[in-house]
């Protein structure tokens, strides 16, 4: 028996419904109408009710998508299993079932990096959390994620480290240096929760099991590819890029794409696995960039980088977790067969149908070990990329406004061409903003400053602008 094509046309027309009735319903308890106690309790109820149906109908909709996205990929969707997992949730919240943690053994084989149940679980026998390497940086070079790493790591490590060296000859001996007994894991507890409503369990038409397995997924997608990628300064799990200062720059030029993957080879990294990793904004920059002014070909076509793969993540641009994304594009590039990402041991779910009763809500909470290794600095690199200037000889700034508070500082970079050019940085209004030598820009007093960056080539005088406007401070 085929499974019922799900309605969105319906589904979206009960959720304007619902929103519009939403709207009435505080309308009416913001109005100057009195109202009696009861009134707006009963006011306050339906509105909830209503919620928590429009939070299901949410839930359908992002179930039957993820199920779609399933079916058009090959991937098995099997309807016993998630009658199973129904009635796991179902006996968990009535009683029937007391224990609420339940642990989920590994398999390491086959292509999934499967994470399948223990005897804990001996009514589910599915992968919780499939694919896990999809979306992540891994999947673009053909690599896995390592699930269930207990005792001693195995490193993914693309090359041999092993060189034949004449007696007596003195040699940099680069990647036979690394020391792999030395390099140790160390792996943090990381979690997930998702909610899922009563009303979406009871409905067998509602692929509950799918709609769980996307939301962990996406959730360790998401963490993964932020403490990948960030620049920020993290403690624990962490990438490459975390906590460089940022001080080269990169003109997005072809010349100088290749000069910086040169810098990696140069420094006897064995490049397999290599790939670069950028903003949406520095891609599409280098997609509309030619590689040599005059002829054909850019520097992204055909979904590659100059023949190389690429990934797309914001996580690039954010420097700390306080203040959130920079301004600026970055470009990073790395060879990731010198970084491992590792799942250890056990996973954890635990069931709660008591916290979010009232709310006709249960939580489901996914609790496991991860690592992130990097296992040689040396092959990964990070840049500012500024657009090179729209001529052979000129200047182009990475920022053309800004907006900073008193005591407050902006670092400004400028592409200039030919790049020996020297740069000479002005203040327009020294008394709001002021400039250093190396483009340093610092509010002094509430209002705003025009900054000037200009170079001089052959007796002629090539500038570029960027208004800053200073604010009080907090």
């Amino acid at each position: 028996m085929s499974k019922p094509k799900f309605d969105y046309k319906k589904a979206n027309e009960r959720k304007r419904e619902i929103g519009n009735r939403l709207t009435e319903l505080a309308e009416k308890l913001e109005s100057k109408e009195q109202l009696t106690e009861q009134q707006r309790e009963a006011i306050n109820t339906e509105a909830r009710e209503l919620k928590t149906e429009l939070e299901a109908t949410n839930m359908r909709i992002a179930a039957a998508l993820a199920n779609e996205a399933a079916e058009k990929q090959g991937r098995e969707v099997t309807m016993s299993r998630n009658a199973q997992f129904r009635e796991l949730l179902q006996d968990i919240r009535t009683g029937k079932r007391q224990e609420r943690e339940i642990t989920l053994g590994v398999i390491n084989s086959g292509d999934k990096n499967n994470i399948a149940s223990a005897e804990a679980m001996e009514t589910m026998v599915f992968d919780l959390l499939p694919r896990l390497s999809e979306g992540l940086i891994w999947d673009k070079v053909g690599m896995k994620v390592q699930t269930g790493v207990t005792g001693n790591l195995v490193w993914p490590y693309a090359t041999d480290n092993v060189k034949m060296v004449e007696v007596g000859e003195t040699v940099q001996l680069q990647d036979q240096d690394i020391n792999f007994d030395n390099i140790k894991a160390v792996p943090a507890e990381v979690g997930a929760t998702v909610k899922v409503s009563f009303a979406s369990i009871e409905d067998a038409t509602f692929d509950v099991l799918t709609f769980v397995q996307e939301s962990f997924r996406l959730a360790m997608q998401d963490f993964l590819n932020h403490k990948t990628f960030s620049q920020a300064t993290f403690t624990g799990i962490k990438g490459p890029y975390s906590g460089q200062t940022k001080t080269a720059v990169l003109i997005a030029t072809y010349q100088e794409l290749l000069e910086a993957k040169a810098e990696l080879i140069n420094a006897g990294v064995n490049m397999a696995g290599f790939c670069w990793v950028l903003d949406a904004k520095a891609e599409a920059l280098l997609k509309a960039t030619p590689k040599a002014k005059g002829q054909g070909g850019f520097i992204i076509e055909n979904g590659k980088l100059d023949g190389d793969p690429y990934f797309v993540s914001h996580y690039i641009r954010e420097n700390s977790t306080a203040t959130g994304m920079l301004d600026d594009m970055y470009i990073g590039l790395g060879v990731w067969s010198y970084f491992a990402a590792n799942q250890h041991g056990n996973i954890h779910m635990t069931v709660d149908p008591f916290t979010l009763a009232d709310k006709g809500m249960m939580k489901l909470t996914l609790r496991t070990r991860w690592s992130l290794t990097t296992l040689r600095t040396q092959a990964f690199a990070c840049y500012k990329l500024i657009a090179p200037p729209k001529d052979e000889v000129g200047i182009n700034l990475n920022l053309h406004a800004k907006t900073i508070k008193v005591g407050e500082t902006v670092q400004l970079a400028a592409a200039v061409l030919p790049k020996t050019a020297s740069i000479t940085w002005t203040s327009a209004t020294t008394a709001k903003a002021t400039v250093t030598n190396a483009g340093l820009v610092e509010g002094k007093a509430v209002g705003s400053s025009v900054i000037t960056a200009s170079i001089t080539v052959d007796g002629k005088t090539y500038t570029d602008t960027c208004t800053v406007t200073v604010e009080a401070a907090e």
